[in-house]
Parts: structure tokens; C-alpha cells; sequence
């Protein structure tokens, strides 16, 4: 499938809790320049609780590993800020497939600190489970620090299992099966409804 076609299916206009406009779709080769500028918002704190480093800039080779990806295996999708001229990517979240454990997938969301509390890393978090329950991922996995708060609420409100793992860490586990099922059903309101006359969207 090209680009412009996961464009297509894999798009959503959604609104923060104060009612501010943010374009949701698929992080592309292209977007380095975007992620590297949102890496530069985020705080020093906020850079290392998501990377485990306080490094000041994304490597070439880190920018080509979180924009170059087949979409199957490792899908990544962005939020772009619509009440801004330069639309600027103010957030994202990415599932890597386990390659022992196809059913499981590894997941990460970021949101640069402008954004913090205002609905942003719940959306992300509801539309990628969308996209990984058609793909065929029943569980989502990771690991964060007990100092990050903002992951922390998230994982609460999608009642992940969580255990610790040592050095301040803890391991969480979703289940994504209440929305395999209601895709089955074909009952599940989500992100992504195709607009009349889309193509059909396979992930």
C-alpha cells in the first residue's frame, strides 16, 4: 500500500479537551524534519522518560528507525497541531510487533510537554489499539518509569496490568480484546471510518 493510501485510511480529525484541532495520520520517511523539531519541545524530563536519555538531538540513525517502517510489523501514527500555520507534530505513538509473539506488540506514546493534560496521549494511545486490533495484535506491552506520571494516568485509564521490574521501572501489559470485539461486531465507533468511495484499508 503507498502512502498516499494509508493517508486515506489512516487519518482522523480529532479535538483536544479545550476544544483545540489536531490531524491524526501515519508518521512517514518524510516526517524527520517534524519529529526532530518535536523532539526539541520536549523537556529534559520528558526526553529521558521516554528515551531513557537526555540526549539533546535524535541521531540520523534514530530518525530513519522511527520514520522508516513497513506499517505491518512497526506502525507509528503522528498528531499534528491544525491551530498552528506550520502544523507542527506535537505528539505520537508506535507499536513494534514481537517477532516471537506476533499477538503482542510493544507500544510507546509521546506528547511534548505543551500538550500534557489535555487528551492528547488517551486518543493516541484508543486510535493505534485501533489500528493494531486489524492488524491482528491482541496485547500491547512495555515498560516505563514509576516517575512518569503522564504514562502512569494513561495506563490507569486503559487498566493495563502493571508490575515492577527493578531500577524505578514497571512492566505493563493492555488487553486490547473489548476492541477486537467490537470490530468484529462491526460496532466499534472509532477513529477511522473510511469517507464514501475510499478505498478499502488492510493493514
Amino acid at each position: 500500500m503507498s502512502h498516499s493510501e494509508f493517508i486515506l485510511c489512516r487519518t482522523a480529525l480529532i479535538f483536544l479537551r479545550d476544544g483545540s484541532p489536531v490531524w491524526l495520520r501515519p508518521i512517514f520517511p518524510e516526517d524527520k524534519a517534524p519529529l526532530s523539531r518535536a523532539f526539541d519541545r520536549l523537556s529534559l524530563q520528558s526526553r529521558y522518560q521516554r528515551f531513557l536519555s537526555t540526549a539533546r538531538e535524535l541521531s540520523p540513525q534514530m530518525l530513519a528507525y522511527l520514520t522508516e517502517i513497513d506499517y505491518v510489523n512497526h506502525f507509528a501514527l503522528g498528531a499534528f497541531a491544525l491551530d498552528d500555520a506550520d502544523m507542527p507534530l506535537i505528539g505520537g505513538a508506535r507499536y513494534i510487533r514481537i517477532r516471537d509473539e506476533p499477538q503482542k506488540a510493544e507500544i510507546a506514546v509521546t506528547v511534548i510537554d505543551d500538550y500534557h493534560r489535555r487528551g492528547l496521549g488517551p486518543a493516541l494511545l484508543r486510535a493505534l489499539a485501533e489500528v493494531a486490533v486489524e492488524s491482528g495484535v491482541r496485547r500491547f506491552l512495555g515498560t516505563a518509569l514509576w516517575e512518569n506520571r503522564p504514562i502512569s494516568r494513561l495506563l490507569r485509564k486503559a487498566k493495563a496490568q502493571i508490575a515492577p521490574q527493578g531500577s524505578g521501572m514497571f512492566r505493563f501489559e493492555v488487553d486490547l480484546s473489548s476492541i477486537h470485539e467490537g470490530v468484529a461486531e462491526k460496532a466499534f465507533s472509532g477513529f477511522f471510518a473510511p469517507a464514501p468511495g475510499a478505498i478499502t484499508c488492510q493493514l
